[in-house]
């Protein structure tokens, strides 16, 4: 087999399967976005029946990020601009669902931050009216690595 056949055979599987799992990553994420913005909007309703002064509110940040505000707190949803591999000791690998097609070890990333919305507040490029930082998924080391995240944590568990 060339070289050439084999990147192509790389670019038939593998970066086909990623874009695949990016893909349905991205509906799962449009579905929690429409979700979360229902239930805001409920919440929000029913809230404002019993004291005025709490607000929930829903913000959408574009196709790959959205915030909810309570209560002086904010959750921000992010989905992951990738797909990944689960490593090749996770236990995942071992069912014989993944081990019957390859292509069912990746995964797509939907991170979930709660933060004081102070925070945002108090920031000197405050995300309300200036232009905000790069979201994570732009910034270099923010990427998953080997068996260990961005953040020193285990892959061990889902």
């Amino acid at each position: 087999m060339t070289r050439q056949n084999d990147i192509l055979r790389v670019l038939a599987t593998k970066s086909s399967n990623k874009q695949l799992v990016h893909r349905r990553a991205l509906a799962a994420f449009a579905d929690l976005k429409a979700l979360l913005r229902d239930t805001a909007s409920e919440l929000n309703s029913q809230i404002c029946a019993i004291d005025q002064s709490v607000v929930v509110e829903f913000v959408d940040r574009g196709e790959y990020e959205v915030e909810i505000r309570f209560s002086g707190d904010s959750l921000i949803f992010q989905v992951h601009t990738n797909a990944f591999a689960l490593p090749g000791d996770h236990p995942l690998r071992q069912t014989d669902y993944v081990k019957a097609n390859e292509n069912r070890a990746y995964y797509g990333l939907i991170h979930v931050y709660n933060f004081l919305s102070d925070f945002f507040q108090d920031a000197p490029n405050e995300r309300r009216g200036h232009a905000p930082e790069p979201p994570l998924r732009q910034r270099r080391g923010a990427l998953p690595r080997g068996r260990h995240g961005a953040f020193g944590h285990s892959f061990d568990r889902i």
